[in-house]
């Protein structure tokens, strides 16, 4: 994601954010500052991945 893209403000809804893409937008939106609602079938993947996430924007 090229780092001129601002999502301050925005709230973005990801699928499958536990891997694969999924994880990479994710990472992306919430380095871009976007508030995330994450989804997966995988549970704990998403807890983890929440954690990851959690100092850097809003889930």
């Amino acid at each position: 994601m090229h780092k001129a893209l601002d999502y301050r403000g925005r709230c973005v809804v990801i699928t499958g954010a536990a891997g694969g893409i999924g994880r990479g937008l994710a990472q992306s939106f919430a380095a871009a500052g976007a508030t995330l609602e994450l989804l997966d079938r995988d549970a704990d993947a998403l807890a983890r991945l929440a954690d990851e996430l959690a100092g850097e924007t809003p889930l």
